[in-house]
């Protein structure tokens, strides 16, 4: 009899060991499958153009969007349902092109006015997505004033804004909500200070939270409520390759 029970016992544990790995293999295969079909639909950028982008072809106010090529950094942006990453905003100073953004970097971090020639240097491994801003009245002299309120801000707001908490935390995965009312945090995420921006250079009525909004949105800014004499109605991936070779 006990050696009856142990033979169940026995038959009993090796059903069971079975059972778990079925389960841990089918579990895999769920979880490759799942990643697959994100990578090959989710992480998909074929709608959009691919086009040469000139210094002279951009203007003050255009938006730029970074998005991860390397499998593992893809993977991380599927977990948070991502297909861009961050964004960050063009403006000429006299003859100068530079980028606005709150980016993290191996020389610098926070607040950046950076020459456009080092940005793509640092993501020259990147996609990056050009949304043009189209003006409809007074060109000129609203791009001039666009630049002018870029600096502006850089300014005011580049001490307060380079004092925050620039390393990952749990704060940081807000960005996977939408927070309709002001909550205060230790940091600042990339998303946010392009948001405060947008909205002092008054191209978007600030009717919402600047945390209300994710990287998605700011394609083409389709997230936002543009004001009438702004549009951004051409958004294409960038060959940059010509300017890389030129100047990096």
């Amino acid at each position: 009899m006990e050696l009856y029970l142990q033979d169940v016992c026995l038959y009993n544990y090796k059903i069971n060991k079975y059972k778990m790995s079925f389960i841990f293999i089918i579990y895999i295969l769920i979880l490759f499958f799942y990643t697959w079909y994100n990578l090959v639909f989710n992480k998909n950028f074929n709608h959009f153009n691919v086009k040469n982008l000139y210094l002279d072809n951009i203007k003050s106010g255009d938006i730029f969007l970074l998005a991860n090529t390397k499998p593992n950094k893809i993977l991380g942006d599927l977990i948070l349902n991502m297909k861009f990453y961050h964004p960050s905003i063009a403006f000429w100073e006299d003859s100068n092109l530079f980028i606005l953004e709150f980016g993290v970097y191996p020389t610098k971090e926070g607040l950046l006015k950076i020459p456009f020639m080092e940005w793509l240097n640092f993501n020259k491994n990147k996609l990056i997505l050009h949304s043009s801003l189209k003006i409809k009245e007074n060109e000129e002299k609203t791009r001039l004033k666009l630049s002018k309120d870029m600096i502006s801000f850089y300014e005011k707001n580049k001490d307060e804004l380079n004092k925050l908490d620039k390393s990952l935390n749990l704060n940081n995965l807000r960005i996977l909500f939408r927070l309709d009312r002001e909550i205060k945090f230790n940091n600042i995420l990339c998303t946010e200070v392009i948001t405060k921006i947008l909205y002092n250079l008054k191209i978007v009525e600030s009717d919402k939270n600047i945390s209300y909004y994710k990287v998605s949105d700011f394609v083409g800014l389709k997230g936002f409520k543009i004001k009438n004499n702004f549009h951004y109605n051409e958004n294409f991936l960038c060959n940059f390759q010509h300017l890389i070779k030129k100047y990096i």
